[in-house]
């Protein structure tokens, strides 16, 4: 089997361990993640090892597409922040038309909040999970603290839903405007200042 990434090609051991090794140790070595995997030409929508354990005999190459770590959490740390800054006088309008009447477009708007949401959870613990964090942000305290807010966000979704199944439109207002507004801002300032410093890396 031939393995294609980060500019090489190496031949490989046809067994699923050998494989996911060889490019764990590339990975590692170039301080970088995979971010698409093309075998034999096709793109993969599942885990790699998972994905060969039926086509192993037959797979011939895997191109693997990769990402700087750096540039991963550069992208992330801004998209969170874009998210952040857009999202709060949206949240403060929606939490006054939930205290009278909301709309179609109110509850739209409330849908693609809880997309965004889940988006920053989802974002955060893709970012907890790099073995290199620590030493790529410029402030891992300040970090922590963003994640934390981020994880106590949870239990306010879960407040949030239960609210809705309960059709209390009013305690779906107060929730947005007193427990997800401040946290979003508290988040941003947080983020701020880990954009404003280059990462260490």
């Amino acid at each position: 089997m031939i393995i294609k990434i980060n500019a090489q090609s190496i031949i490989c051991e046809n067994t699923i361990e050998k494989t996911t090794d060889s490019i764990t140790e590339i990975l590692n070595r170039d301080n970088a993640i995979a971010i698409d995997y093309i075998v034999d030409g096709t793109s993969i929508n599942e885990e790699l090892g998972n994905y060969l354990s039926e086509r192993l005999a037959i797979t011939k190459e895997i191109e693997v597409i990769t990402q700087p770590v750096k540039q991963l959490i550069q992208e992330t740390i801004n998209s969170a922040y874009a998210y952040l800054k857009n999202a709060i006088p949206q949240i403060r309008s929606m939490a006054s038309e939930f205290e009278m009447e909301p709309d179609a477009i109110t509850w739209q708007s409330l849908n693609e909040l809880l997309e965004g949401l889940n988006w920053l959870i989802d974002s955060m613990e893709r970012m907890n999970a790099l073995k290199s964090l620590e030493l790529a942000v410029n402030d891992y305290v300040v970090w922590n603290q963003y994640a934390q807010i981020t994880y106590n966000l949870i239990p306010t979704i879960k407040d949030l839903d239960a609210a809705l199944r309960n059709k209390n439109n009013r305690k779906v207002g107060r929730i947005l405007s007193k427990e997800i507004v401040p946290a979003f801002e508290v988040m941003g300032n947080k983020l701020y200042g880990l954009m404003t410093s280059p990462l260490k890396m």
